[in-house]
């Protein structure tokens, strides 16, 4: 290797489409010293790749650091894990992120602890709890704080800074950025799940200095796929509908920030003068909420909630007459109360459900948007089947990702930009996103999990594909066209997968 081209980073992405979100980024120097960082830790949440949650697939001993851009599960389920096979180093996060993750984490430990429990009964070959309460806590005490916009030292050659992001509340871009003596500086941004407002929190913008630097993008692509879904908002119409029909509303709900922007909706239809009458059933949505009522800019409550917090409660609500907005968890309909609530209230001809976020193949949800009304389901969880009865909805005008066009926008304002590396969508998306770019004269290419990618200070890339002859076993040769399946399809039987974060 000559000498100029000694000073470099690489890259290689552990993780197919949206789920299990990790990056390794090294950074190699002229003296041979070497320095990797972890960019989140994720859960894998689809049936295809389950497994994936018990594999590590670099030397967790390499690992100098772990940066996190945001609390979703999908990049962070796995960091207890991480810690208990045996990572000791720091997390970086903001402060808000290491919140939120401590309640994120604490109910997945109990979740896995559940499922133990019950499979164990009936299952000699019971699957183990991935991490437990006490690797949560172990992994929560590794956490340091980062402010948004302050640089800071991590070594005398690395300088890492963490950027607002309206993502989600606490959600970062992350830039690293390396120097050697003369040479020309390194500088990676990763934009995490990037979108740039947010309805609860104004952001602190990036300084226009950074859009100056040469630097390579990391970036997701979840809503990047050429399809005609519709985000028309649908939701207001549909609640002023049911209560002027004095109808009932079954609402699931995604705990963190989609709680919150329908409970913001609920308030502003209030306002209108319509009398809502709320109950909430979601005990990580309830947790999460004293978390934003805290830190949020707005008052986004309405005036009429009862949090349900017992079995008493709850068999009230099924049995009373009365027509009521109900809001349970998870959003996809599998897990938490959610499934206690469709069977109770899917049989009613009074009720309509609204499903306010993206339904994945074979989740209840999806099964319950694509059956007929008055044909039978069965829901996980009960003996008998029931009769479709409720009308059911679904709104997509919810999410905390950034539309394609947009991204784009967000990109074109890097007046240096070396390359773009896609990550974090379907093949589809990845794909569209790529071929848009480049029609804008932008470098792109997908970071893909069968290779890894060299770049240099000048932007130069290469690329490297990775053969896995044995499980353990890698060779390499010049890079081809990826391979990645189509679509990811997310878990439905085994309650122990929690639902993606739309």
């Amino acid at each position: 290797m000559s000498s100029k081209n000694n000073f470099y980073y690489t890259l290689q992405g552990y993780h197919k489409e949206v789920t299990g979100s990790n990056i390794v980024c090294s950074i190699h120097f002229p003296n041979n010293v070497e320095r990797k960082f972890l960019i989140d830790f994720g859960m894998f949440q689809e049936c295809e790749y389950e497994e994936k949650n018990k594999d590590i697939d670099f030397n967790i001993k390499e690992i100098d650091a772990i940066l996190v851009t945001h609390s979703h599960l999908d990049h962070v389920g796995r960091l207890p894990y991480i810690v208990k096979k045996g990572y000791n180093g720091p997390i970086y996060s903001t402060f808000l992120t290491k919140l939120v993750t401590s309640s994120i984490l604490k109910n997945s430990a109990k979740v896995f602890q559940s499922n133990y429990d019950k499979e164990k009964n009936y299952a000699k070959d019971a699957e183990p709890p991935l991490y437990s309460l006490d690797d949560v806590e172990d992994a929560l005490s590794l956490f340091s704080i980062c402010r948004y916009n302050e640089s800071f030292e991590f070594d005398e050659n690395i300088s890492i800074t963490f950027f607002d992001n309206g993502h989600i509340l606490s959600a970062s871009c992350i830039l690293i950025e390396a120097t050697y003596k003369n040479r020309a500086p390194l500088r990676i941004l990763f934009t995490g799940d990037y979108k740039g407002k947010n309805k609860f929190k104004e952001i602190v913008p990036i300084p226009n200095e950074i859009f100056d630097l040469p630097l390579s993008i990391v970036t997701e692509s979840t809503l990047c796929e050429d399809t005609q879904i519709s985000y028309e908002p649908t939701f207001r119409d549909s609640i002023i509908s049911c209560i002027e029909k004095d109808k009932g509303i079954l609402i699931p709900c995604l705990a963190q920030e989609r709680f919150e922007e329908v409970m913001l909706e609920l308030k502003q239809i209030e306002s209108l003068g319509y009398t809502l009458d709320i109950c909430v059933d979601a005990p990580l949505a309830t947790e999460i909420n004293s978390i934003y009522t805290i830190y949020s800019n707005i008052n986004y409550m309405p005036s009429n909630v009862m949090f349900v917090n017992t079995r008493e409660e709850r068999e009230v609500i099924f049995k009373s007459p009365k027509k009521r907005i109900l809001i349970v968890s998870s959003g996809m309909g599998d897990f938490g109360m959610a499934p206690l609530y469709l069977n109770n209230f899917l049989v009613r001809e009074d009720y309509e459900i609204i499903f306010t976020s993206y339904l994945a193949n074979y989740s209840l949800g999806r099964k319950i948007m694509e059956l007929k009304r008055f044909n039978k389901i069965r829901i996980p969880g009960h003996k008998d089947t029931i009769k479709k009865v409720a009308i059911t909805k679904q709104t997509r005008e919810f999410s905390s990702h950034i539309h394609c066009d947009e991204l784009i926008e967000f990109i074109k304002k890097f007046n240096n930009l070396q390359n773009v590396i896609i990550n974090h969508g379907c093949f589809d998306a990845q794909e569209n996103l790529k071929q848009k770019l480049e029609a804008n004269d932008i470098n792109a290419i997908m970071l893909g999990t069968n290779k890894f990618h060299k770049i240099l200070s000048s932007g130069e890339i290469s690329t490297f594909e990775i053969i896995q002859e044995e499980k353990k076993t890698e060779t390499v040769k010049p890079s081809k066209k990826s391979n990645l399946d189509n679509r990811t399809i997310p878990c439905f039987i085994r309650s122990n997968s929690l639902v993606k974060n739309y």
